[in-house]
């Protein structure tokens, strides 16, 4: 019986694979910081941390006057363009008035949002708002919808708040009853911490927040633009979470 051997170099492959182990953990490393979950419509509902989903939602808000009615954004509502790159996600979306934007034409509001995962269980969230007609609205938010399950004990803390006063709410006095007619304070941020979960929101500048009650859960409106509004005005706000 004649048996024959044949001898492998693999010192050839050795530097392939090392590459290839090399590309796979950079990648892998990268994807570490992909906390936040997107929708393509631009909407945030929530930060994981470690595997598990941290749940809110945020949408972009067009209110009319008297807070009597909003356009949010969602999926089908409008007609967004999504793009990802790294740790960046933006989105590009806009309202045509009171009754949203589905059409071809330009929106009364355009907004780019760039949504970046900074570090473990933090989000920067920059929102640029551009106006293409003039108008009157009661205003334009950045709104964050908190769940009742995690938050319906909690408490409100805001960060430089004024009046100082109003700086601490529970949110059990928070009363659907007042919505046309909201809780309203100027701040730099805000904590919500309840048994469940803590929440800490800041902006790059001191805004007009409000606070809701909506179909059951809570919402913290963040003013990015006021009432009248002209064509051609130009805001940018960054937020982090």
């Amino acid at each position: 019986m004649l048996i024959k051997f044949r001898f492998i170099d693999y010192s050839k492959k050795i530097p392939a694979i090392i590459i290839i182990s090399i590309v796979f953990i950079l990648s892998t490393s990268a994807n570490l910081l992909a906390q936040s979950e997107v929708m393509a419509w631009g909407n945030i509902i929530g930060i994981r941390i470690d595997g598990q989903l941290m749940e809110f939602e945020t949408s972009l808000r067009l209110v009319s006057n008297d807070w009597d009615s909003f356009t949010a954004t969602a999926k089908e509502r409008q007609r967004p363009q999504y793009d990802r790159e790294g740790n960046l996600q933006t989105v590009s979306t806009g309202f045509g008035g009171q009754g949203g934007f589905r059409s071809r034409t330009e929106p009364h509001i355009g907004f780019t949002q760039i949504i970046e995962d900074v570090a473990k269980g933090t989000v920067s969230v920059n929102i640029n708002s551009t106006v293409t007609i003039d108008t009157i609205v009661e205003g334009i938010f950045f709104c964050i919808d908190l769940p009742t399950k995690y938050y319906s004990s909690a408490a409100i803390q805001f960060i430089n708040g004024s009046p100082s006063a109003k700086s601490n709410i529970n949110i059990v006095d928070i009363n659907a009853e007042n919505n046309n007619d909201p809780f309203k304070i100027t701040a730099k941020g805000l904590t919500i911490e309840s048994p469940q979960r803590q929440l800490n929101i800041t902006f790059d500048s001191k805004s007009k927040v409000f606070l809701r009650k909506e179909l059951g859960n809570t919402q913290v409106y963040v003013e990015l633009l006021g009432s009248k509004l002209k064509k051609g005005k130009k805001v940018e706000k960054n937020i982090t979470i």
